[in-house]
């Protein structure tokens, strides 16, 4: 029949590691794996530019470079400054956009205020990124 004649190619999956997926264009993070390209992107600030599966992505440097297949696990989000735009990549609020307010370092916790309602939210500061996209964007 005609799914054994045409069956799906297997797409490489990274193994799962237990950890969410939070990758989403338009966000802001930072290259955290030391041995990526020999260590060249270590550190380096780039925005997410498309999500290619589940856990992987392709990123654009600051420097105007593309880099392409990098794993989640190989990136952390990046915050702005106080002030400054945000996405909620995880939790409640997940897909929300809003302005972070404040950073609590001592708590490990962010204060933003959701665009939705106004609302105060603390959140973990791993739950949220820099966003870059349009005001107006409906991603």
């Amino acid at each position: 029949d005609f799914l054994t004649k045409n069956k799906r190619k297997k797409v490489e999956v990274p193994q799962d590691d237990g950890e969410p997926s939070w990758l989403r264009c338009h966000i802001r993070v930072k290259i955290i794996n030391k041995n990526l390209e020999g260590g060249k992107f270590y550190l380096k600030k780039a925005e997410v530019v498309d999500v290619n599966t589940y856990k992987v992505c392709s990123v654009l440097l600051d420097n105007g470079k593309l880099v392409s297949n990098i794993p989640q696990k190989d990136l952390e989000t990046a915050l702005p400054k106080k002030g400054g735009r945000v996405v909620v990549l995880l939790g409640n609020f997940k897909g929300q956009r809003g302005k972070l307010i404040d950073r609590l370092s001592n708590t490990g916790e962010g204060v933003i205020q959701l665009n939705e309602d106004f609302s105060l939210q603390n959140l973990s500061l791993d739950s949220f990124a820099e966003y870059l996209g349009a005001e107006d964007d409906e991603d």
